[in-house]
């Protein structure tokens, strides 16, 4: 027994050791500490003593200090990579904070040094981690979970800060949980081959809250940090996309995914910046799956005055000047495209207009210079004063192209006036001189065309800004 005591301490030292010093890494896996740590994953999986989940802590320390990408040995990294066993062995360390048996501070601690170290494997050698039983996907999601069910720690209360305290220390363990397992589940996403394990739910669990997604956005309700609320949506958003996520699309949905990334991108408070930018990126991607009639597409034209609220949403990521408003913007501009970039009724397209839609829309495309106060065929080609994106650009004129293509003529001449009014005429023909790409520029010189059906008088201002003559320019390109 006293030797036992003592085998958590030699692990913990030879972390210590390990830390930040990559050449040290290197000689720990020459001297066979994988092994070692193998051996205490494997043979106590069953022992939940206090001198048992000690060394299963410590062994995961040791595994993270190897696997670690700051001062990282690649040798190192890779040999842990390449060892199933302690792959293996991490997945059990973070799936055994869901036992009931042993201390919780002790399952906790190496819950979050495994989740640390497979964070880390996710960044380089994702593929290693999908080829281990029990699967890694399941136990960080499990770890994730049982994590967020810890009261939260006080502002900045590291471990260390909370050492004198069990209850802080256990939520600031927990915390430091939550991150790790929810960057780690976001980098392994990246994977295709990962993505349908993330529309499975946990062991024991059928809905769809208890499915990695589902779990991932409890933690963009319930995380205690901005940092890890963020981590947590762009791990929801890569396992939607591709072929790949169609299943964990419906999880999401199934789980609240729609309404959660709205009242995100609506939350009036400027300090969750990035938090908000990724919750518009969820959106988005939400709300382009399916195409127009898919599922958040029709959740969102059916919500009273959602989409005025989007719009608004628009506005103001566009007078911010963080370095997330521009993605923000772009991803909401992207997300109405999905909800409205083939919507033709009337009723829809009048409802849009009045809540001041269009023309928040026209704004998100690019500013032109102006010669003595005015847009000028010279001045329209030039750099614009605010470019914008392509994307934000090719999105806005294709919510705009819908709109003039509606069944009724009044609305639709009411869509044009109002485009004109806000400047739309001269944004669009600076998208057109701006941007090389030829979709957004389609785009834009059909919704151009469109206008000046609606309003012929406009025809006069397209045709002095050289508006026609670049529409003319594409040729054949245009009905392709």
């Amino acid at each position: 027994r006293a030797q036992s005591r003592k085998e958590p301490e030699r692990l913990f030292a030879q972390a210590a050791a390990c830390r930040d010093e990559p050449k040290s890494k290197a000689l720990a896996v020459e001297l066979g500490a994988l092994a070692a740590v193998a051996a205490r994953l494997d043979d106590d999986a069953k022992d939940a003593s206090a001198e048992a989940l000690g060394c299963r802590a410590a062994a995961c320390e040791v595994a993270a200090e190897l696997a670690a990408v700051d001062y990282a040995s690649k040798n190192a990294v890779a040999a842990v990579a390449a060892d199933a066993a302690v792959v293996a062995g991490l997945a059990r360390a973070c799936a055994a904070v869901a036992t009931k048996r042993g201390d919780v501070l002790a399952k906790l601690a190496g819950a979050a040094h495994a989740a640390r170290a497979l964070r880390d494997l996710a960044d380089e050698q994702a593929d290693a981690l999908l080829e281990v039983d029990p699967c890694c996907v399941d136990a960080l999601a499990t770890c994730l979970r049982e994590a967020l069910k810890h009261p939260k720690t006080t502002a900045g209360a590291g471990p260390l800060a909370a050492i004198a305290d069990p209850t802080q220390l256990g939520a600031a363990i927990a915390g430091e949980c939550v991150d790790y397992a929810g960057a780690a589940l976001a980098q392994i996403a990246r994977r295709p081959a990962a993505r349908p394990r993330y529309a499975v739910a946990v062991k024991g669990e059928t809905a769809a809250s208890a499915t990695p997604c589902g779990i991932l956005l409890k933690s963009t309700r319930e995380a205690a940090s901005e940092r890890a609320k963020a981590t947590a949506l762009v791990g929801v958003t890569n396992a939607c996309l591709g072929d790949e996520g169609k299943g964990c699309l419906k999880a999401t949905e199934a789980a609240g995914g729609v309404a959660e990334a709205f009242a995100l991108v609506r939350a009036k408070a400027t300090s969750d910046v990035e938090a908000r930018a990724r919750a518009a990126g969820l959106l988005a991607r939400l709300a382009t799956a399916g195409g127009h009639d898919g599922a958040a597409a029709r959740t969102l034209r059916a919500a009273p005055k959602a989409l005025g609220q989007l719009a608004a949403a628009v506005d103001a990521a566009g007078k911010r000047d963080d370095a997330w408003a521009a993605l923000e913007r772009d991803h909401l501009v992207r997300a109405l495209a999905g909800v409205l970039g083939s919507e033709k009724k009337p009723a829809s397209v009048r409802a849009f207009l009045d809540c001041g839609g269009y023309a928040t829309l026209i704004r998100a495309m690019p500013e032109p210079r102006a010669d003595l106060g005015r847009v000028t065929a010279q001045s329209v080609v030039q750099t614009p004063l605010r470019p914008g994106t392509a994307h934000g650009a090719g999105n806005a004129a294709k919510v705009l192209l819908a709109a003039l293509s509606n069944e009724d003529a009044a609305t639709r001449t009411a869509v044009a006036d109002g485009l004109v009014e806000a400047g739309g005429v001269e944004r669009l023909v600076c998208s057109l001189a701006h941007f090389k790409d030829l979709s957004v520029r389609k785009n834009c010189a059909v919704a151009l065309a469109k206008v000046m059906a609606a309003r012929p008088e406009s025809k006069d201002r397209v045709r002095e800004l050289r508006g026609i003559e670049m529409i003319t320019t594409l040729g054949d390109k245009l009905t392709k």
